[in-house]
């Protein structure tokens, strides 16, 4: 659920219901663990994205649309510098889509990343 395939990328980008998507996700997860709905809650919320079919993976808001998106993706596609925090630094490094999509969400980690004035 949380991680998909490229290949449905379009299903995943339409409109979810936020509701709904918890209440999978937490029967999902449940079955095997016993973890509190409030971290389900901000998994969730993590995961989404406006538009990854546009390239906007930042996080929605209520009045925009939204969509799950695939993990490996949103952290290639959001802050450099959460992407550098995660794996896979080789193949974000030499992407030429890291330096042309200049709409990426703002991290904490940025100025460590590159500190510029």
């Amino acid at each position: 659920m949380l991680e998909s395939s490229v290949d449905k990328l379009q299903e995943r980008d339409k409109h979810v219901s936020v509701d709904t998507a918890l209440i999978e996700l937490f029967d999902l997860v449940n079955d095997k663990l016993t973890v509190n709905l409030a971290v389900l809650d901000v998994v969730i919320y993590g995961t989404m994205v406006v538009s990854a079919e546009d390239g906007n993976y930042t996080l929605p808001k209520n009045w925009s649309t939204n969509g799950l998106g695939i993990m490996r993706l949103s952290m290639a596609n959001r802050s450099l510098s959460a992407a550098m925090a995660y794996e896979g630094h080789r193949e974000v490094i030499v992407n030429p889509n890291s330096f042309i999509n200049t709409n990426r969400t703002e991290h904490p980690f940025d100025k460590l990343l590159c500190y510029m004035d």
